[in-house]
């Protein structure tokens, strides 16, 4: 029988876990009645709870894997970039608050929580722990000229792109920058509707599912991620295109009330398919290299 693993390698994560609190619940529960309301940064709620998760998760299996009581004193450049980091971020933090900015604010958390982690257990536990510190920049609540910037663009893109479609097919409609006219109505490509939001919660999906399969190559892997980009942009075209036709068939409450959220739903779950469509393909190609190679014993595969 063997005995249990001490708690003590954790005792440094409680000081930091109820200092983070301290800080980010009450700007947490500001967000919650401000940005996180709005369509940009709904995304956010849900990312924070897979941060958690993955922070939970992966302690355990390092504890459990007694990786802590295995690891040497940290060199002093660790100290220094720990004291680095945390400075920044306290810094970040402190201008945040003061100006009420929220760039600042949420920005801070991923320099302050790796200073601490590095403090602890320097590169090699930044190292175990980049998963949940990178998801942490989804976190980040952008400035709205910002996204206007990076939107304008892609609704311009996208109400030109959808009316010449549809008017291929003799379909009575027409644009004036974002705004569509669609038979008798008017329709305006919001921000919620340029794509930015199903680029965000796509790249998060998919860097999730990325790190839980652990395929092989970086190279892999960056493709995939990468392809998540247009996948929900043309993903996000073929939504604003569907729904200007709902409308102009069944009327404006169809396709701008009823079926809005059902055609978002329905094009979030093809951007999804395509995704694992490309995984399933690369899985095939390396299967089939492996054995146009010669190689009889079995393939294992990540």
């Amino acid at each position: 029988m063997t005995s249990p693993r001490p708690l003590t390698p954790l005792f440094p994560f409680l000081p930091i876990a109820l200092g983070f609190l301290a800080l980010y619940i009450p700007v947490y529960a500001e967000l919650s009645q401000n940005a996180w309301t709005r369509s940009e940064n709904s995304h956010a709620p849900f990312i924070l709870a897979i941060v958690l998760a993955a922070f939970i998760i992966r302690l355990q299996r390092l504890w459990q894997e007694d990786w802590f009581t295995e690891q040497s004193e940290l060199p002093i450049k660790d100290y220094l970039i720990g004291a680095l980091l945390l400075t920044s971020g306290f810094g970040l933090y402190g201008l945040g608050r003061i100006g009420e900015v929220e760039l600042f604010t949420t920005s801070a958390q991923l320099p302050i929580l790796a200073g601490c982690l590095t403090l602890i257990g320097g590169a090699p536990l930044i190292r175990q722990l980049w998963f949940p510190l990178a998801m942490m920049t989804y976190l980040v609540i952008w400035p709205g000229w910002l996204l206007d910037l990076l939107t304008g663009p892609l609704k311009l893109w996208i109400s030109q792109s959808a009316t010449d479609l549809l008017s291929a097919f003799d379909l009575p409609v027409a644009h004036s920058g974002v705004v569509i006219a669609a038979g008798p109505y008017q329709l305006f490509i919001a921000d919620a509707c340029a794509g930015l939001n199903s680029l965000f919660a796509m790249t998060a999906i998919g860097a999730v599912y990325l790190y839980i399969v652990k395929r092989q190559g970086f190279a892999r892997n960056a493709f995939l991620f990468l392809a998540l980009i247009p996948i929900a942009i043309v993903a996000n075209f073929l939504r604003v295109t569907l729904l200007i036709w709902i409308t102009l068939q069944f009327g404006y409450d169809a396709g701008q009330i009823f079926l809005h959220d059902a055609a978002g739903l329905l094009m979030f779950a093809i951007a999804l398919g395509i995704l694992f469509a490309l995984d399933s393909f690369g899985q095939w190609r390396v299967r089939a290299k492996f054995l146009s190679a010669g190689n009889n014993h079995p393939l294992v595969l990540p």
